[in-house]
């Protein structure tokens, strides 16, 4: 059965957003758009205490966690450009 809202869901490809964010990083050079250890760090530490010890859900915990860090890390990251774009321009 499938998922209701998968249906109304926008069609997008997880290969490639790994794509585009290997040529934007490699566009931009240094450390944009990094993970750090620290936050990995963080992420085990978040997933070790809401799974407990079975496999399987640490590992969807872990990449669902890391999933929602990057999609809040990106948002900020767009809000920062938009209002760097958006500063001295009259509104």
């Amino acid at each position: 059965m499938r998922d209701p809202l998968e249906t109304r869901a926008m069609k997008r490809s997880m290969q490639k957003a790994i794509e585009d964010y290997k040529a934007l990083t490699t566009e931009k050079g240094g450390i944009f758009g990094a993970f750090y250890y620290s936050d990995v760090d963080e992420l085990r530490k978040i997933t070790f205490d809401s799974t407990g010890t079975n496999f399987q859900e640490i590992v969807l915990a872990a990449v669902w966690n890391g999933l929602k860090a990057g999609f809040m890390i990106g948002y900020r990251a767009g809000l920062r450009g938009a209002s760097k774009r958006n500063r001295g321009k009259a509104i």
